[in-house]
């Protein structure tokens, strides 16, 4: 991993770089990991490293291994298949709702075709922090055109609201027609087509 910058919201850097490191494989299911370990690896000090991996630790990516710091946890399919099944509730409702307002918000809606057009741009070498990126940033851009302001928050207030394990199996599928089903039913306004 690449040291980091210390800048104001270090706890931020340190968890993207951990759950990227999570996602990407270079620290495997099963590795133990200290925070003298991680902070000479990233060149920070052990306290954003351990707010980070409280944050990993209550979604259930690392585990305490008691004095030997944390473990990276198997993930479980069942847990990945819950999440999944509530998130898809909540992106239809979001999506239903955007399709009501698409022509009432023309920033969301640009938001939404930046968000489509980096999407379009990736190929079979994008790697998955970046798909995870640009799905985060399509559902993002959706939430903001649904208008309301609870999952709104929820869904741009910090990288830790939103599922790193939902964004991944919905990253995945990225470039699947669906994306583009849901971009034109919202510019149709088709609120249960969108939400489908």
């Amino acid at each position: 991993m690449i040291p980091l910058d210390p800048l104001p919201n270090l706890i931020d850097q340190v968890y993207a770089r951990l759950l990227e490191a999570i996602i990407d494989r270079t620290l495997l299911p099963g590795q133990r990991i200290t925070q003298n370990e991680l902070a000479d690896r990233l060149g920070v000090s052990r306290q954003p490293i351990s707010h980070a991996l409280h944050l990993l630790h209550r979604q259930g990516l690392v585990a305490e291994s008691g004095r030997r710091g944390f473990e990276v946890t198997q993930l479980d399919p069942q847990r990945i298949r819950e999440l999944y099944e509530v998130r898809g509730a909540i992106d239809a409702l979001a999506a239903r709702l955007a399709a009501a307002r698409v022509k009432e918000d023309a920033v969301a809606r640009v938001q939404l075709e930046a968000a489509l057009e980096a999407g379009r741009a990736i190929d079979d070498g994008t790697p998955l922090a970046r798909l995870i990126a640009l799905d985060v940033d399509f559902h993002s851009a959706i939430y903001r055109l649904a208008g309301n302001s609870a999952r709104c928050c929820l869904a741009s207030a910090s990288p830790r609201t939103n599922s790193p394990i939902g964004s991944a199996s919905r990253a995945s599928r990225f470039r699947t027609p669906c994306i583009c089903c849901i971009a034109r039913a919202l510019s149709r306004r088709a609120a249960d087509a969108a939400s489908r």
